[in-house]
């Protein structure tokens, strides 16, 4: 099995993990003020992300130019799986999370990132900030 197919199927397994999209959609208004950027590690070539919502929920995520992604969210969770379109490092903040109101605000309950070989990195460095 090829690294870039390993690192599909985790990110697959960890969105059915969140037990994928509920009834309780993705909250259609967001806040201008009340966004969360994320970096990742440089040598992540696909991380995986799973984050725990505050007291305003995520209302949508965009992810940077060069980076494909998709999210699921099943309140107060929201997987977040996103991988390099290009063998290079991921952008500064390949993530922009947008949250419905509030200051808005995720911890990050686990993370798993791949580098190039699509080796696991241990404790690969996100970090959350504005």
């Amino acid at each position: 099995m090829t690294n870039v197919i390993k690192v599909a199927v985790a990110c697959v397994l960890l969105l059915l993990a969140c037990g994928g999209d509920s009834d309780d959609k993705h909250p259609t208004e967001t806040s201008a003020e009340a966004r969360t950027q994320v970096s990742i590690d440089d040598r992540a070539r696909a991380c995986d992300l799973l984050l725990v919502e505050g007291d305003s929920p995520v209302a949508d995520v965009h992810f940077g130019e060069g980076v494909q992604g998709t999210y699921v969210r099943e309140a107060p969770r929201v997987a977040i799986s996103l991988i390099a379109m290009e063998d290079t490092a991921l952008p500064a903040a390949p993530v922009d999370i947008r949250f419905a109101s509030g200051a808005g605000d995720v911890s990050l309950s686990d993370v798993r990132c791949a580098d190039a070989s699509g080796d696991v990195i241990d404790d690969p460095k996100v970090t959350l900030g504005r």
